[in-house]
């Protein structure tokens, strides 16, 4: 069922009336607004998204400002057609909270992706971005990159130094094993990298010289809609030793999903004030 509906201050919890003017600012009064802009299709759910982002504001100790109507209202529109006990409510909150706090760290494509995207793309992508992650960049995009482009030559070149002493000058059948035991040990994650595929195709090739390892995350199809909107990155990489090829596909979050984690999970919050 769609339409307006005519929602009243009454209708709305005394303790949230001063937020919602905050955020909307004197532009007209909150119901009226309410009744002529948004059209809900569930105003339980708006109102748990309103509520529960005045309190993260309260917890954060920060007094709500006007967010622009041009991210508010698909924000609110968007909220109101999440189940009222979906998870997802608490990332609409932080969306808002963030957006109350300061506008500049919510861009309009967060609350496109938000609607498009279930839990299981949204707790595959927060696997790949760490709190140590967010300390090291804050909300600094130039930042993101350096440090995510950083971190994969970082870990190339680990690979290829650890690599490199361990073949030493040893012959291939002295160590092949150990070389395979190497890969296999590799862990899937390491903080924001996932090591997806890795291998050695030994030159000149033979059918019974090539060895490799792919590693599917726990829902693959979540991988594949992530990369797909550019919010995972995947590189490609591969290295010449002297008897073999190394290769490796390394996945990391791209700075728009960063951002998009960060917003959602309200990283950029003040910290919490201690309670009373």
């Amino acid at each position: 069922m769609t339409g307006d509906l005519n929602i009243n201050l009454p209708d709305i919890p005394e303790e949230s009336h001063s937020f919602l003017r905050r955020i909307f600012g004197p532009l007209a009064e909150v119901g009226d607004l309410l009744s002529d802009k948004i059209r809900f299709y569930r105003w339980k759910s708006s109102l748990e998204t309103i509520n529960r982002a005045k309190q993260i504001a309260a917890e954060h100790g920060f007094e709500a400002q006007e967010v622009p109507f041009k991210t508010l209202i698909p924000l609110l529109e968007n909220a109101s057609l999440e189940d009222e006990a979906s998870p997802l409510i608490d990332k609409w909150a932080n969306l808002l909270a963030t957006a109350s706090f300061d506008p500049k760290y919510i861009e309009n494509i967060f609350i496109s992706m938000l609607s498009r995207f279930s839990v299981k793309e949204l707790e595959l992508l927060e696997r790949f971005v760490c709190p140590e992650l967010i300390s090291d960049i804050g909300a600094d995009k130039e930042v993101t990159q350096v440090v995510l482009d950083a971190s994969v030559s970082g870990a190339t070149s680990a690979l290829v130094d650890t690599i490199s002493s361990l073949i030493g000058k040893r012959s291939k059948l002295e160590y092949r094993s150990d070389l395979e035991n190497y890969i296999d040990s590799l862990p899937q994650f390491s903080q924001h990298i996932l090591i997806e595929k890795v291998g050695i195709d030994f030159v000149p090739f033979v059918e019974d010289d090539l060895y490799s390892r792919f590693d599917e995350v726990e829902n693959f199809q979540a991988r594949s809609i992530l990369l797909s909107e550019m919010l995972l990155t995947c590189t490609q990489f591969r290295h010449t030793f002297r008897d073999f090829t190394f290769y490796a596909n390394i996945v990391t979050p791209s700075s728009l999903g960063i951002a998009f984690v960060v917003a959602c999970r309200g990283d950029l919050l003040p910290e919490k004030v201690a309670s009373k």
